[in-house]
């Protein structure tokens, strides 16, 4: 019999480094067969007379298949992506031993290849359909942790034109506030570096260039601990984006110091595994108006 898990929208890749485990084994408890999701708007205005926020239109998308996942020999073998009821794209995993040494995207012929130190992942590096490195990030470790990501990007031309389904692997790490979105005409090299604060096995901040995020977590497990890329999640508030021990409750953004944005997550539980999830987001379109976004994710997973 499969479970239904309802979790999270999620981030871009997703890392943990326990030190007692390798980079890049993935062996889940519960692996995750089928993914479903269910989005809705609502569109309000106040009321000065009662001080209340009243909807006036909500558009809402019935639950639909997003993603599908596919296992060979206890491995996450690829990932199907799907649009409008059919596979728009494909992922599929490589590997060396049970270790993820490579990801092939079918969407413009991109791919990625993963180095390690020992235990711990070091490097990885994006080519292009002419096998040309167009990005690359290397990790740097703190204890059983990384501290810190140098994000290398050799050609903005092609990180945005070649990177395709492969961009959702990691550089939604960095939101829309990334350099590498910026100025989307520019071709010229560009190096920062992102800097993270972890606090009992979960990160509690990133930092880079006039970004910050923050989060706050509950105390139940994170049912895709250790999975080492994170393709399950949108990652606007890059929420887990590391494979946190456990599931984010609210993720903040600032700019400059000033908030931007703050996503809320709720949760049921069974087992202390999260069975449902609901994040609300809210946005204020002008004075007196404002968008409140809901998404759910329901996930079904193997035995």
């Amino acid at each position: 019999m499969k479970r239904i898990v309802t979790l999270i929208a999620m981030a871009a890749m997703a890392l943990t480094l326990a030190s007692c485990k390798k980079d890049g084994v993935y062996k889940p408890e519960y692996r995750i067969s089928t993914i479903y999701e269910y989005s809705s708007v609502e569109y309000q205005r106040h009321v000065d007379t009662s001080h209340l926020w009243h909807t006036y239109r909500v558009d809402s998308v019935a639950s639909h298949i997003v993603e599908r996942w596919s296992w060979k020999d206890n491995n996450l073998d690829h990932i199907d992506y799907y649009a409008n009821g059919r596979v728009d794209h494909t992922i599929a995993m490589v590997y060396d031993g049970k270790r993820l040494t490579r990801i092939n995207s079918n969407q413009g012929g991109s791919y990625a290849t993963l180095e390690y130190d020992g235990r711990r992942l070091d490097k990885i590096d994006f080519y292009n359909k002419n096998d040309v490195v167009y990005q690359t990030y290397t990790f740097h470790h703190d204890g059983h942790n990384f501290s810190s990501i140098d994000v290398e990007i050799v050609d903005t031309k092609s990180a945005v034109t070649e990177c395709d389904a492969i961009e959702t692997f990691l550089m939604h790490l960095f939101d829309e506030g990334q350099p590498l979105m910026r100025d989307t005409k520019s071709s010229k090299a560009s190096n920062y570096t992102v800097t993270l604060k972890w606090k009992n096995d979960n990160v509690v901040s990133i930092n880079y260039e006039n970004i910050k995020k923050e989060f706050k977590y509950d105390n139940k497990k994170n049912p895709i601990k250790g999975l080492l890329l994170s393709l399950v999640m949108p990652t606007e508030n890059g929420a887990t984006t590391f494979c946190n021990a456990n599931n984010v409750t609210t993720a903040t953004s600032f700019r400059d110091g000033n908030e931007e944005s703050k996503k809320r997550y709720s949760y049921t539980y069974s087992d202390d595994i999260p069975v449902s999830c609901t994040s609300v987001n809210i946005q204020s379109v002008s004075q007196g108006y404002r968008t409140v976004n809901t998404e759910m994710l329901n996930y079904y997973y193997e035995e």
